[in-house]
C-alpha cells in the first residue's frame, strides 16, 4: 500500500506526472491464483486501506494468497489453459 500513500501525497503537492515507459511485476500471484481471482483481491486490499484498515491487518490479508487456503482453488486458475 506504500505505493497508494506516496500517489495520494504527490496528488496534495501538485507534483504527479504519467510516464508512458512500462512497468515490470512479477506475475506469482497472477499465475497461481488466476487473473480475475488476484484482481478482485488486489482491489479489496486497497480499499481496505483506502477505509482505514491498519496496515498489519491488510499485511496478514495479503499473505492469504500465500497459503493452502487460496491454494485449494488452484483447479479453477487459467494457468493449466496457457
Amino acid at each position: 500500500m506504500e505505493d497508494i500513500d506516496f500517489l495520494q501525497r504527490m496528488r496534495k503537492t501538485g507534483l504527479v506526472t504519467l510516464i508512458g515507459d512500462p512497468v515490470t511485476t512479477s506475475t506469482r500471484r497472477f499465475l497461481r491464483n488466476g487473473i480475475i481471482r488476484q484482481q478482485l483481491f488486489d482491489i479489496i486490499l486497497v480499499t481496505l486501506y483506502l477505509l482505514g484498515v491498519t496496515p498489519e491487518k491488510l499485511s496478514k490479508l495479503y499473505r492469504l494468497t500465500d497459503c493452502r487456503v487460496m491454494n485449494r482453488y488452484e483447479h479453477l486458475t487459467l494457468r493449466d489453459h496457457y
